[in-house]
């Protein structure tokens, strides 16, 4: 066999080598990748419900009549925003009066004119006291007119300590009026009806001029831009110690369109029940649609687990 028959059957064989070991690398490497995508597969999840995340009865505080309802049903409202009103026109008359009361006391407390008479009259008797035991000394006078003096400086002390001890009852008086106030206005900002939560509003129980009493539910309202999913998963498909904290997708179908939200699992029940299945609950972040939520409970939705997303939180 010539030289150059040789060299080219030895580049034959290495190229062929060479391609051996690249499908060898390429089918590991393919082998590898779809082995974690199943790894990873996400988990379909049966029998769901999508529910409220929150859902507040709204109640009285204080029996009396309605006399205004700001809202409607199914009318979106933000938190602290007032629902409705009840006759506050009793603690409106309460709070003027009070406010009368403390600006009288808050005048008593800066009146010092008691005060500042009692301590001139504590520097006159000091001054005839001086000037009597001054006579006295000197065999002046008598020891009766030394002692009445003495006793009128005693007694000016005493105005003294007694306007002092008016100004602080006066401070006292001027709390007691603050706090009565504060009193009055906190009852009248509880008969302002607000809603705790930004939401939905889902019924209201009461209509302007209509009595309620005091724990009566006046208005119902619901989350919207966070729902619950309940939902059951098999203890074969997740160990339910591993699914807190896992990332959910939501998929459903509206006429022509598919829509898709995200969440988190929040919680898992306790307890396997029959056909080693358990229950979880995940929070949605619901989107919204020009002036309508994409998601609204009791909708048909399929959800999905995806076990290597953990929430960042968790």
């Amino acid at each position: 066999m010539s030289l150059s028959t040789r060299c080219w059957s030895r580049r034959v064989a290495i190229a062929a080598m060479r391609a051996r070991l690249l499908i060898v690398v390429v089918a590991t490497t393919i082998a590898s990748h779809g082995f974690a995508q199943s790894s990873a597969a996400a988990i379909d999840v049966e029998d769901c419900a999508v529910r409220f995340a929150e859902e507040i009865r709204i109640p009285a505080v204080e029996a009396g009549r309605v006399v205004e309802v700001r809202v409607q049903v199914n009318d979106i409202v933000t938190a602290t925003q007032m629902l409705a009103r009840q006759d506050d026109s009793a603690a409106l008359l309460r709070r003027r009066a009070a406010v009368w009361q403390q600006t009288a006391a808050r005048e008593a407390t800066s009146d010092e004119v008691d005060l500042d008479y009692a301590k001139a009259l504590y520097a006159e008797a000091v001054a005839q006291r001086d000037a009597d035991s001054s006579i006295y000394q000197k065999g002046g006078g008598s020891l009766r007119t030394l002692r009445q003096s003495e006793l009128g400086v005693e007694r000016a002390r005493l105005e003294i300590a007694r306007a002092e001890k008016a100004l602080r009852l006066a401070q006292i008086q001027y709390e007691l009026r603050s706090a009565e106030l504060t009193a009055i206005d906190d009852q009248l900002n509880r008969l302002k009806i607000a809603s705790p939560i930004a939401g939905v509003i889902l019924s209201l129980d009461r209509r302007a001029g209509e009595w309620i009493k005091e724990g009566e539910t006046i208005a119902t309202v619901a989350r919207m831009d966070q729902l619950r999913i309940d939902a059951f998963l098999s203890v074969q498909q997740l160990p339910p110690q591993q699914a807190a904290g896992l990332q959910v997708s939501v998929v459903w179908q509206n006429g022509d369109q598919r829509h898709q939200l995200r969440g988190v699992i929040d919680s898992v029940d306790p307890q396997i029940l029959t056909g080693q299945r358990y229950r979880l609950h995940a929070t949605i972040e619901n989107k919204r649609s020009g002036n309508a939520w994409v998601l609204v409970p009791g909708m048909e939705v399929a959800m999905q687990v995806h076990p290597e997303r953990k929430d960042r939180e968790n």
